[in-house]
């Protein structure tokens, strides 16, 4: 996710919410289902639901990054190598530094690595995510930034991965894919009961949400706020806004009361 200096207001202001749905009776917290990655009609309910929330959610609570102000492809790949393993909090400063000096893939390919380096230093892995930032703006150079549209394609492109790939696909282009990481896995397997190592099903739901969003970029960008906000390793199920809507929270509620 990068910032440009073409900034684009966050995506889903004003979401209406969906019908109350039909909710599925919940499970114990360590209950989850290993079933496979088909969808169920009533996990499609759920799903509509749950994804509106999360767009809700992003327009009225969601964090404020400057990689979330604009839908520049490049920035947005450029942001995803900073953020591996690097607290959203920290990137900030350095990527805001790096996309004003190099605005362009054919700039970030012509700069000398000491250069890229010295605006990241502070993240850590600073040569490997130079190395990985100047081979990936030669390849972007080459291709056009079309080339990142395409979440099969740009997985291969340096230092992206499948994250980075659909990461930028859906906050740079719009496109209804999910979005897999620590955070977004873990509100996915408490809110669906299902095995946070059953990473096909996962997938498939991740996919679902962003299918089912009035917005797909703020149904993401909502996934990854509750995750980092909320649904954390001990998570904080009174404040969370799908918690009407979560088998984790339900059952939890249901253990509390007995």
């Amino acid at each position: 996710m990068d910032h440009a200096r073409s900034l684009a207001p966050i995506a889903g202001r004003n979401v209406r919410r969906p019908s109350r749905a039909k909710q599925v009776a919940g499970s114990r917290p360590d209950g989850v289902s290993k079933r496979s990655s088909a969808v169920t009609a009533s996990d499609r309910v759920r799903i509509r639901s749950i994804s509106w929330r999360l767009a809700d959610y992003s327009a009225s609570n969601g964090r404020d990054f400057p990689w979330r102000r604009t839908r520049d492809p490049f920035h947005l790949a450029v942001a995803e190598i900073l953020l591996q393993k690097t607290r959203a909090e920290c990137v900030a400063a350095p990527f805001e530094s790096l996309v004003a000096r190099h605005a362009s893939p054919s700039s970030m390919m012509a700069a000398p690595l000491r250069d890229l380096q010295r605006h990241i230093r502070h993240l850590g892995l600073f040569r490997k995510r130079a190395a990985h930032l100047k081979n990936l703006a030669a390849a972007i150079a080459s291709q056009g930034t079309d080339c990142l549209s395409e979440p099969d394609h740009a997985a291969s492109l340096p230092g992206l991965g499948v994250y980075g790939a659909n990461a930028v696909a859906s906050f740079g282009f719009g496109r209804r894919v999910g979005i897999v990481d620590c955070n977004s896995r873990r509100v996915i397997s408490r809110t669906f009961g299902v095995s946070p190592t059953n990473n096909a099903r996962i997938r498939r739901l991740s996919d679902e949400l962003a299918i089912a969003a009035p917005d797909p970029r703020a149904c993401n960008f909502g996934l990854l706020d509750v995750g980092a906000l909320h649904c954390k390793p001990k998570p904080l199920c009174v404040a969370c806004p799908l918690a009407a809507d979560c088998r984790y929270a339900r059952a939890t509620r249901a253990s509390n009361r007995s």
